[in-house]
């Protein structure tokens, strides 16, 4: 690049300006196993494949034990539905 010299902190000002963040690791426990953690992984896709569904295919369940509606709320309250001063064809 050709131009004037920056100073570090300016460069970090333009990037806090575009809302651009410091970047970092997650934070390991100190007592975490990698080798433990990946046998578990590998017992978990054994189990998920014998009970016939594909990974991924678990859904949340709501404060009643039953799985969340699509909608994200499982039935009970807050479950009525979208507003209706909200939805789509109110504003028609």
């Amino acid at each position: 690049m050709h131009g004037a010299p920056v100073h570090p902190q300016r460069g970090w000002e333009y990037l806090k300006r575009l809302d651009m963040t410091r970047r970092r690791p997650r934070p390991v426990h100190e007592e975490s196993d990698p080798v433990e953690q990946k046998i578990w992984k590998k017992k978990l896709k054994i189990t998920v494949e014998q009970v016939g569904l594909p990974l991924g295919a678990f859904r949340p369940i709501g404060p009643e034990g039953k799985p969340r509606t699509a909608t994200g709320a499982s039935s009970g309250v807050g479950s009525q539905g979208p507003c209706p001063h909200c939805s789509s064809a109110a504003a028609i």
